[in-house]
């Protein structure tokens, strides 16, 4: 149900976001939204999609979604999640989407084990990604990005069957987050 709840304030988010862009201002065709398939994320078992809204000429706001799919590194493990991020773009320079930026933002993500039903790890987290992206054929977007993340996690486990120590660094205190992906303008 927390699934639903976020992905379905995310939409609201992101159309909020997309009435206060003006329309394009000269004749030509542009295209100021990307879907971007995260192509490291299957490595760690997980689905992840962006969407990505420019603003303006050097900023944009993307929406982040990802689903773990209890496969991590092609072994199976007992643990099924989710996660969903809010990121805001700096680009340095004056074209839309385009080039070096600076983005922070923040993330949430849940995760449960499917075997026990009853144990939860709930982890917010901040962070700052730096990165590039290259649009080419006008329509195709390449994204590479890395950076520093802090997560600070919440363990539910009624039967002691793990403790936060089980997680660390990965889900709690400093971690790296990062991506390479690839999109389609629209």
């Amino acid at each position: 149900m927390k699934q639903y709840f976020i992905l379905g304030f995310f939409s609201i988010l992101t159309q909020l976001v997309s009435a206060q862009v003006g329309p394009n201002q000269n004749n030509e065709e542009e295209h100021n939204s990307i879907i971007k398939f995260n192509l490291l994320s299957p490595v760690i078992g997980t689905v992840t999609l962006s969407y990505e809204k420019s603003l303006n000429n050097d900023a944009s706001f993307i929406t982040t979604a990802s689903y773990f799919t209890g496969e991590l590194f092609n072994q199976s493990v007992p643990v099924k999640g989710f996660s969903a991020a809010l990121e805001y773009r700096f680009y340095i320079g004056e074209t839309p989407i385009r080039g070096y930026y600076i983005q922070p933002y923040a993330r949430y993500q849940y995760f449960k084990d499917i075997q026990t039903k009853e144990d939860e790890l709930s982890v917010p987290g901040v962070g700052l990604l730096m990165g590039y992206q290259w649009v080419f054929l006008k329509r195709i977007a390449f994204d590479m990005n890395l950076g520093p993340s802090y997560n600070f996690s919440n363990l539910t486990s009624p039967g002691k069957n793990y403790s936060a120590s089980d997680f660390k660094p990965f889900i709690s205190g400093y971690w790296i987050r990062g991506g390479l992906s690839v999109g389609l303008l629209f």
